[in-house]
């Protein structure tokens, strides 16, 4: 099993091209009919149908004006064009394939295995089978584009002989370097064989999906929200309860707690006057993401890292989490209230894709975002977006001159993506 190596397509290209280029400067006749010709069906021409077609066209000539004998040779030509045109779509017509993935989920980096299962419908040959698995191999590429066609891993699977029809299984390796839920679009088998004159490719429908989660990262800084803690570590709010500080003072009601009288105040006025204290209550974090299309260049990928970091780490220390994806005022606005690790981490890994929105439950979201004790933006510096401040603190990512970011300043703000991996004292480089 092997990755198909390009490398012939591009040395046929040189050839093509330095034909064309001499034949234009020594012969002269770039604006004659055939090179006008040349020049409209050059990629047609430089395929191996294209080729044996003008092959056979020119034997049919010589047969027809020159001997008769060219018209053998135009003879298995055509056979050689009939044979590579109906054998890849019978060895494709004939296989069962099931592609499985030996894990449920994965973050994005991590190596990953995963078995391609082949079985033979009738006693025929399997052979030049290639499996387009529509894994992306490449980082780089546009998510609302959707081209994901020119960087799938293809592989290429051994020969399947006609005198059995046992199932056979080989493993394969694919690094994670994308985060998202895959394969994307339906995997697909083709086959070219024997000639390439034809790659024909058949859908796979057997297969299992895999989600990529978004890297994390520990939270070097986090910012000042807390209003104190108790003796059991419970983060003390400005609202009524019956532990911490004294917020206010009132007259006394029948039910309230005799050990809340205060009897400095109770004596100055004569009657009973009792402390209303601050409440103990688990911290809250609130993670607020743009619209996917506001994060220009490297800022999306890291926005979502960032808000999984966040997420994960206040979860690992016992806070109530909450992720808002998308403006206020937009269609696609998502709220989700006090979800686990693996649910935030499952949304994340297909935000920002096409019709990501899409495959989310309705159900699973809310109307409402509470007030939080502590609410972070992640925020384009680029993005046309104007949000309120409120109590809110932002995390800018990308150079900005908006007189809007400069007015409020900013909790962090990082120019540079290098800035962002000091930040996170990342040593290592992140494609």
């Amino acid at each position: 099993m092997y990755t198909l190596d390009r490398s012939f397509d591009l040395k046929r290209n040189r050839i093509w091209n330095w034909i064309s280029a001499h034949a234009q400067i020594e012969f002269g006749f770039e604006n004659t009919r055939f090179m006008r010709w040349t020049r409209r069906n050059y990629a047609r021409l430089k395929t191996p149908l294209g080729s044996l077609a003008f092959a056979l066209w020119i034997a049919l000539v010589c047969g027809f004006f020159i001997h008769e004998r060219c018209l053998m040779v135009a003879f298995w030509i055509g056979v050689i064009i009939t044979v590579g045109w109906v054998l890849p779509r019978f060895i494709a017509n004939n296989v069962l394939i099931q592609l499985i993935f030996e894990q449920e989920y994965v973050v994005e980096g991590e190596d990953l295995c995963f078995q391609i299962r082949i079985q033979n419908k009738d006693y025929a040959p399997l052979i030049g089978l290639v499996v387009d698995t529509k894994l992306p191999t490449d980082n780089n590429l546009d998510r609302f584009s959707g081209a994901m066609d020119h960087s799938c891993l293809k592989m290429s699977l051994p020969p399947y002989w006609p005198w059995s029809k046992v199932p056979q299984s080989w493993s394969a390796h694919w690094i994670a370097s994308r985060r998202g839920q895959f394969p994307q679009d339906q995997p697909k088998v083709g086959c070219s064989f024997p000639f390439q004159v034809r790659e024909y490719q058949s859908p796979i429908t057997m297969y299992t999906k895999i989600k990529v989660h978004p890297r994390t990262y520990i939270i070097p800084e986090w910012p000042d929200f807390a209003y104190g803690t108790d003796d059991f570590g419970l983060t003390l709010a400005y609202s009524k309860g019956n532990a911490g500080d004294t917020i206010s003072l009132r007259d006394f009601r029948r039910g309230d707690d005799p050990r809340r009288v205060h009897w400095p105040q109770t004596a100055r006025l004569g009657h009973l006057v009792v402390r209303e204290q601050q409440a103990s209550i688990k911290p809250r974090l609130t993670i607020h993401l743009e619209d996917p299309s506001q994060y220009k260049g490297w800022t999306l990928e890291w926005a979502v890292r960032l808000a999984a970091s966040f997420l994960e780490g206040a979860q690992k220390q016992g806070w109530q989490c909450d992720l808002k994806l998308g403006h206020e005022d937009g269609e696609n606005a998502r709220y989700f209230h006090h979800r686990t690790a693996q649910f935030y981490l499952d949304l994340l890994a297909i935000y920002g894709f096409d019709h990501s929105f899409d495959t989310i439950n309705s159900d699973a979201c809310s109307d409402e975002v509470p007030r939080d004790q502590l609410q972070i933006r992640i925020v384009s510096a680029d993005s046309e977006t104007r949000w309120p401040v409120a109590t809110q603190e932002f995390l800018l990512l990308g150079r900005s001159n908006h007189e809007f970011y400069s007015s409020q300043p900013a909790w962090l703000h990082f120019e540079e993506e290098s800035d962002l991996k000091q930040w996170l004292k990342i040593s290592e480089v992140i494609s």
